[in-house]
C-alpha cells in the first residue's frame, strides 16, 4: 500500500463499508499525523533565503508547520508574538501570515536561513504518496480507520484502532530520535 486509491480501498474493506467516502478518513488522518509527527527529524526542512535591501518581508514556504529558527549571519533572531507591537521589536521577527516580518528592515540585502517543521504533502489525485505513505503505510493505515471508526460511531474498533495507531506511532517515533539522538535535527535543503 504506497498510494491514496489503495490506502482508501484498503481502509473501505477494513470497515466493510464499500461505498465509504474514504478520501475525507484520509484527510483527518493527514491532519492528526501533521499534529503527532511535528519534530520528528524527518519533518525538518532549511531554507535560505537573499532577501533585497528595505524589504523587511519574507515569504514563508507553503509547507510550514513550525517554525524552528531563523538566522542571519551565524546569529538566531529571536521569534516574537504576533500581538507584539512592532515599535517595541528591536531585532526580531514576527509571523504574519503567509510572511515573516523581520526588524529592524535590513540596509543592505541579507542572507537568512529558516529552519521549520514542514506538514506532510495533502494526498490527492495529482499527489497520491507522501513520505509517510511510502514508508510507514500502516501508520496512515491505522489513523484513517481511527478516524473511520469515529465516524462509524463505533467505539470498539476505535479503541482497537486508537491501540494500532498509537503503537505504530511510537515505534516511528523511536526510530526517528534514535538515529538522531547525537547528531541533532537533520534538515532537507530546498
Amino acid at each position: 500500500m504506497s498510494d491514496l486509491e489503495t490506502l482508501k480501498a484498503t481502509v473501505r474493506d477494513y470497515l466493510n463499508r464499500p461505498n465509504l467516502d474514504a478520501g475525507s478518513l484520509v484527510t483527518q488522518a493527514t491532519g492528526q499525523l501533521n499534529r503527532d509527527l511535528r519534530g520528528h527529524p524527518r519533518t525538518y526542512v532549511r531554507r535560505n533565503y537573499t532577501q533585497p535591501a528595505n524589504n523587511p518581508l519574507l515569504p514563508l514556504p507553503d509547507d510550514v508547520l513550525e517554525i524552528v529558527r531563523l538566522r542571519t549571519q551565524g546569529v538566531n533572531l529571536r521569534q516574537y508574538p504576533v500581538t507584539v507591537q512592532d515599535e517595541d521589536i528591536v531585532e526580531g521577527f514576527v509571523a504574519r501570515g503567509n510572511v515573516l516580518h523581520v526588524f529592524p528592515t535590513p540596509a543592505v540585502d541579507q542572507q537568512y536561513t529558516l529552519d521549520y517543521s514542514s506538514r506532510l504533502r495533502p494526498l490527492s489525485e495529482c499527489q497520491d504518496t507522501n513520505w509517510v505513505l511510502e514508508t510507514f503505510p500502516d501508520l496512515y493505515l491505522y489513523a484513517a480507520l481511527k478516524e473511520g471508526s469515529l465516524y462509524l460511531k463505533d467505539a470498539d474498533s476505535h479503541a482497537q484502532f486508537s491501540a494500532e495507531y498509537d503503537r505504530r506511532l511510537r515505534e516511528v517515533q523511536l526510530q526517528g530520535w534514535s538515529q538522531n539522538i547525537a547528531a541533532g535535527p537533520r534538515t532537507r535543503a530546498i
